[in-house]
């Protein structure tokens, strides 16, 4: 398995190693028995409130993305992580039927 790598961008008063850390570890578990995935790239923007966050993964040619919002940043990275690790299956496997 090659290695994963997130591209983060990070606004906010959140700690942006960590977090993208914490992102590096939920895409290597998504990408662990999956060929085919080119990218990941994870937007956070957070508040004192809550947090949003967009994951765009790039499959082939093709783009999955997903987006959350919780209370912090770390939920909202595992909540966004949830929703696109389906539809990059699908993507993977249709990629690989063709």
């Amino acid at each position: 398995m090659k290695q994963v790598h997130v591209r983060a961008e990070i606004n906010g008063g959140a700690n942006g190693d960590e977090l993208a850390s914490f992102a590096g570890f939920c895409a290597a578990r998504i990408s662990r028995d999956l060929r085919g995935i080119d990218s990941w790239d994870l937007y956070v923007v957070g508040g004192l409130e809550q947090a949003d966050v967009v994951v765009r993964v790039s499959v082939g040619g093709e783009v999955v993305e997903a987006r959350a919002t919780a209370i912090d940043a770390p939920n909202a990275i595992w909540n966004a992580m949830c929703r696109i690790e389906q539809p990059i299956r699908e993507a993977v496997a249709a990629r690989a039927a063709a």
